[in-house]
């Protein structure tokens, strides 16, 4: 199946299906990758700025490979290029996610509220009994000082 990176603007409005079939794509490649590196390592080639041998690297990393095979638009891309940076950075979270395990009950990583959490329910009964032990106590400061001052002037 073709898919077309850049149609669908932010990364919340990519399916979960689709963010762990990408964050498995990339979690393949990482795998090809580092057994990849394991080879290289051994291998090194004159550097003649350094003027040292320098182990070989690999030219892509799995991350630009895994974004390569999994959008077809993409495919013949530079790897500097916008596009290709933008779905980089979309492979990568979704890799986060595959690892952290955020697909495997079907809901995304954002904390959703407990219920009755998103609106304050109580809040009006707490700010009315705040409000009025606030005007009882204002009622009854007013009284003492009303009763002090009787008491001043009569002094």
């Amino acid at each position: 199946m073709a898919r077309i990176f850049g149609d669908k603007g932010s990364n919340e409005k990519y399916s979960l299906d689709e963010q762990q079939e990408l964050g498995l794509k990339v979690n393949e490649f990482k795998e090809q990758y580092l057994v990849e590196v394991e080879a290289l390592k051994r291998k090194t080639h004159w550097d003649a700025k350094r003027k040292r041998h320098v182990p070989d690297q690999p030219k892509h990393g799995y991350l630009t490979k895994a974004v390569w095979s999994f959008y077809s638009n993409l495919s013949n891309a530079k790897s500097d290029s916008q596009e290709t940076k933008k779905a980089c950075k979309l492979a990568k979270r979704c890799y986060e996610k595959l690892e952290r395990g955020d697909f495997e009950d079907g809901t995304s990583s954002k904390k959703f509220r407990s219920s009755g959490g998103g609106r304050k329910s109580r809040a009006p009964e707490v700010r009315d009994a705040l409000f009025c032990n606030a005007l009882s106590l204002m009622f009854y400061l007013c009284s003492v000082f009303r009763i002090t001052l009787v008491i001043l002037l009569r002094v």
